[in-house]
């Protein structure tokens, strides 16, 4: 902690909360007199943040009938496009896909909605695990399209059918990623 303090130029205190921090969303691990480590992320702990993060989108896209204006609804798109084109990094494809899903919660107003679907961090973890992938560029149609349609329902106004696009999408998103953690089991 005192090496990172220092290469930061403050003092332990703000380094021992962002660690707390890192810890408590699940990012690192701890361990006292041993070190702190990255956390490992298995299926479980994916399979658990994408049925909470369904939720609450789903949620968002009931709260957004009527109140999403066609300008939101034009970045959301415009965002949309630039995520999932063919040129673009995986870092910047997993901070555009983060703020995708972050500004349909953001829209609804909500606070608390926000706060609970912010603290997930679904996204960082996201992109670690599409580290381990190579198959992250060849889903960016798919992604096009799955975000497409959640907006094409919010701007017809279609609140049932916005909600089971973002169900779909979430849990396509949960299996494609769970897939890309779980080893291939032993040719035989």
């Amino acid at each position: 902690m005192d090496v990172i303090a220092g290469q930061l130029g403050v003092s332990r205190t703000p380094v021992k909360e962002a660690l707390g921090r890192l810890s408590s969303e699940g990012l690192i691990d701890i361990h006292p007199r041993r070190g702190t480590f990255v956390a490992q992320i298995t299926a479980d702990d994916i399979r658990e943040n994408f049925e909470v993060r369904e939720a609450l989108e789903m949620k968002a896209c009931e709260l957004l009938e009527g109140r999403i204006t066609p300008e939101q609804i034009a970045g959301l798109r415009e965002m949309n496009e630039r995520l999932t084109s063919a040129d673009i990094s995986l870092a910047e494809n997993a901070l555009l896909d983060s703020q995708f899903h972050r500004l349909l919660v953001d829209y609804t107003g909500n606070r608390r909605l926000m706060e609970l679907h912010h603290q997930l961090n679904a996204h960082v973890q996201i992109a670690r695990i599409h580290y381990r992938s190579d198959g992250w560029r060849s889903r960016l149609p798919l992604a096009r399209r799955e975000h497409g349609a959640i907006l094409d329902a919010l701007e017809a106004g279609r609140r049932e059918e916005a909600r089971l696009a973002v169900r779909d999408h979430i849990r396509a998103s949960m299996k494609r990623i769970i897939a890309d953690v779980t080893p291939a089991p032993p040719l035989q």
